[in-house]
């Protein structure tokens, strides 16, 4: 347990270093506002390595890497059906496109959570709306994105339209070793 929370602080020191390093322009480009300046930090970079539909490596211009979790998502993981299908839509819709990444904390595995952001769009909740992730359950309950969700299962959109949707937390358990 040390080791991970170890890990952890480490990640996120990492990030606060990085994001010392962005240059006013930088913060400039990122096009919001002060208040969520001082709320927030916001990293931009380059897409790298996408393993699945809700983490992706994150390249900075000065070629650091790193590795982000998209907040209050989670999508099938690698193996587990419509998982191809789900990393393919994240991948589609960031791989050609200038982003940002708000920050808001590191997970156990020392990723950074964030929220992926084109513009205005908010692509974390796009990817549920869409049907290719599941809206993040903590302790048994939906942290965000849950309406979405729901509107994605009536309208049997994405990973909706298949029988017997195993959720990824299910998926996990079962294939624990």
């Amino acid at each position: 347990m040390l080791y991970k929370k170890c890990i952890s602080y480490l990640a996120l020191v990492l990030v606060y270093f990085v994001c010392s390093i962005l240059t006013a322009s930088e913060l400039d480009r990122a096009s919001v506002s002060s208040n969520e300046l001082t709320k927030f930090i916001w990293l931009e970079g380059s897409v790298g390595f996408v393993p699945d539909g809700d983490s992706f490596d994150l390249v900075l211009k000065n070629k650091t890497i790193i590795k982000i979790r998209l907040k209050g998502i989670d999508a099938p993981e690698r193996g587990q059906n419509f998982s191809s299908e789900s990393r393919s839509a994240l991948l589609k819709k960031i791989r050609a496109e200038s982003f940002r990444v708000r920050q808001e904390g590191v997970d156990t595995y020392g990723r950074v959570l964030g929220t992926l952001f084109i513009g205005k769009r908010n692509i974390n909740q796009e990817m549920v709306r869409e049907g290719f992730a599941w809206a993040y359950v903590f302790k048994g309950r939906q942290v965000a994105y849950g309406e979405d969700e729901k509107l994605a299962r009536e309208k049997k959109r994405g990973l909706w339209k298949q029988k017997n949707v195993q959720a990824p937390w299910d998926f996990r358990k079962q294939n624990r070793k």
